[in-house]
């Protein structure tokens, strides 16, 4: 059978995969721009970051909440708050910060990062800037810096201990949030998963006992206003009946009961979870998610009589994902103990560029540039590390993925799809990783005056590189660990 044919086979779809995946004869083209062609030019391993579909996933979900509050009288406002932790390039904050209403940040870092944009110009003081996160030591001391010159922090507390902290702060006003503890009392069905914290003690947030007394604190001080009431599950969104439940229930009995007695509150930040197309069978209703947070918000504060609530999403993982993917060569190959069954050695790690994979057993959609014309072989495929983690296979039925045969005198070239989010933010960013593999070479692509630009940001990392980071010729210079 084909490889174009089984996949036909498996997901009923040739020619248009998804909305930024196609296929024509032999090759496999993202935004109708030929990958094979991206290697011939970029050299492999390939990393690319294409921009425009950044703001394309940001201005479909705000239409998906206009559409939403025409359908049900909503109204409030639908906030779209970039959670900068999924990806922090600077190629991807200019691009999502023209057309987000807030950005979402978790450490002092995040705020070096804020007042870089700003000095850059790309962004203004007035923007929310949502702090979540732990914070202490150089996180609180920049939250008080850049209080001071008039950027618009809004601090979300996760306890009393930062609450107190600001509360000596009397020289600086600040709008608050409030973080929602979600123990396993408040997680049920298909929302109560080990990745939502149901199984464990969960270290964020504020009881709501706790809470109500908090906000008390925050009512009865001059310099803070409690604005956010915020929640976030830990996963990604399944269920949309059981997410329709949790979120009823967490508004009506929390929500609104903080509201009556702070009527300040106004914003209800459901925090982030929403899926992205890791396999390309795999759908999600975007409008139907919506549809379901409008029309709750509506319909529980009707019945409560409080004013519906601002709506704040910090969307991070569907933000980026799509925007990024690496193109591999296959580097070698060979039959395994299985009859019809090769290993298939891409000329890189997968343990590296996936740390989600071997760490969270996430799928990635993996797909060939080329030879989508030859029979489709089952695969086990690995990294070239000399870890017996660093393969992807397990993660598939049967232990195996399809590919196309290779041929000879033809080189073989596959792309990893979806991996926008997280991946290099958690690997590390032009690091030293496992077994000295070199960071790949990098491609940003973007529109500029109308026309496709193509940036070659950094090429395959240098050995000169790899020993620099590892200080080799600095403090931990090895003349000075050698014996007598």
């Amino acid at each position: 059978m084909k490889y174009s044919d089984a996949i036909k086979q498996k997901y009923g779809k040739e020619g248009r995969l998804n909305d930024y995946l196609s296929v024509e004869g032999e090759f496999l083209s993202y935004k109708n721009i030929k990958l094979c062609g991206l290697v011939a030019k970029y050299g492999a391993p390939l990393e690319v970051g294409y921009t425009e579909i950044i703001n394309e996933r940001i201005n479909s979900l705000k239409e998906n909440f206009r559409v939403a509050a025409k359908k049900f009288g909503y109204t409030g406002k639908y906030i779209y708050a970039y959670a900068s932790k999924a990806n922090y390039y600077s190629e991807v904050l200019a691009t999502a910060l023209d057309t987000v209403d807030a950005l979402e940040v978790t450490s002092s870092y995040d705020l070096d990062i804020v007042e870089y944009l700003f000095k850059a110009k790309l962004l203004t003081k007035d923007i929310p800037i949502i702090c979540n996160g732990f914070k202490y030591d150089r996180y609180l001391e920049k939250i008080f810096s850049l209080r001071e010159q008039g950027f618009n922090l809004q601090p979300v507390l996760e306890n009393e201990q930062e609450l107190n902290t600001l509360l000596l702060r009397k020289d600086l006003s600040f709008n608050v949030g409030l973080r929602l503890n979600l123990d396993n009392d408040l997680l049920s069905g298909e929302m109560d998963s080990e990745r939502a914290g149901s199984d464990i003690d969960s270290r964020f947030g504020f009881f709501f006992e706790d809470m109500r007394r908090c906000a008390e604190k925050v009512r009865s001080s001059e310099h803070l206003t409690l604005k956010i009431f915020h929640f976030h599950f830990g996963g990604t969104i399944q269920d949309l009946g059981a997410y329709r439940s949790l979120v009823e229930d967490i508004y009506r009995d929390n929500y609104c009961e903080l509201k009556r007695a702070n009527p300040s509150l106004e914003f209800f930040d459901v925090g982030g979870g929403l899926p992205v197309q890791y396999d390309l069978g795999s759908e999600f209703d975007y409008q139907k998610y919506a549809d379901t947070l409008v029309e709750t918000v509506v319909k529980v504060s009707d019945k409560a009589g409080v004013s519906p609530a601002n709506i704040i999403g910090e969307c991070g993982r569907y933000t980026v994902n799509d925007y990024g993917f690496f193109c591999f060569k296959i580097a070698m190959t060979k039959k395994t103990k299985e009859k019809d069954t090769f290993w298939y050695f891409i000329n890189g790690s997968l343990m590296n560029f996936l740390p989600d994979a071997w760490a969270l057993g996430q799928n990635f959609i993996i797909l060939p540039l080329n030879g989508w014309g030859r029979e489709a072989v089952k695969v086990r495929l690995g990294g070239i590390t000399c870890d017996p983690d660093d393969t992807y296979y397990k993660h598939e039925k049967d232990n195996f993925i399809y590919l196309p045969a290779t041929k000879d005198g033809e080189d073989l070239y596959i792309g990893i799809f979806g991996v926008g989010a997280y991946q290099e933010m958690i690997s590390g960013v032009g690091g030293v990783h496992h077994c000295l593999l070199p960071e790949g070479n990098e491609l940003v692509i973007y529109r500029k005056d109308g026309k496709l630009q193509f940036d070659k940001i950094t090429p395959l990392q240098a050995p000169e590189k790899v020993l620099k980071i590892l200080d080799y010729h600095g403090m931990h210079a090895i003349q000075r660990y050698k014996g007598n």
